[in-house]
């Protein structure tokens, strides 16, 4: 399975349309979104390749009615604080932003995740404990590693997984 994984839009809908592109063009099967959406349009982009995607809140999203509403109506599976994802057989994912520490430990220290996804640093992560893998895909706004905006495309059949640098230039929202 290919999955697309983003965080860290902060309302950067033209960068975040840019990099769902490339996610597409190397044919990602689920979209997880790590959270700072930043907008009701980030959040709708995320429908837009006609695949399954889920997102979480983040920490600036946390009041964001307006995201809670656009989530219902575009088919986004949305969740304020984590969301589980079912992969093939009986795995799972689960994703949250990481702006509340303990949430995501009790996810990693659970073990009932094969991976987990999370945002909110602005840098790259992929590490693993026991027997979970967790990975942050960077951020698409102010990243701080690797210094420019990334997403990331985990496949978990072969276990690879590819960071994916999202070209910024001329692109102001």
């Amino acid at each position: 399975m290919r999955i697309g994984l983003l965080s860290d839009s902060h309302g950067r809908a033209r960068l975040q349309a840019s990099a769902l592109r490339l996610l597409e063009e190397r044919n990602v099967q689920i979209l997880v979104h790590c959270g700072d959406l930043g907008s009701a349009e980030c959040l709708e982009q995320l429908s837009s390749l006609g695949i399954p995607a889920y997102a979480v809140l983040g920490n600036t999203d946390q009041s964001s009615l307006e995201l809670a509403a656009a989530g219902v109506n575009c088919g986004v599976a949305l969740e304020p604080r984590a969301i589980v994802i079912p992969l093939e057989g009986a795995r799972t994912a689960a994703a949250t932003h990481g702006h509340d520490a303990r949430l995501l430990h009790e996810l990693i220290a659970c073990g009932r995740h094969a991976y987990v996804f999370h945002g909110h640093t602005h840098a790259s992560r992929d590490e693993r404990a026991g027997g979970v893998r967790v990975i942050n895909p960077g951020a698409l706004c102010n990243s701080r590693h690797p210094g420019r905006p990334t997403v990331a495309l985990l496949d978990t059949s072969l276990e690879s997984l590819e960071w994916i640098d999202v070209p910024a230039k001329g692109l102001s929202g």
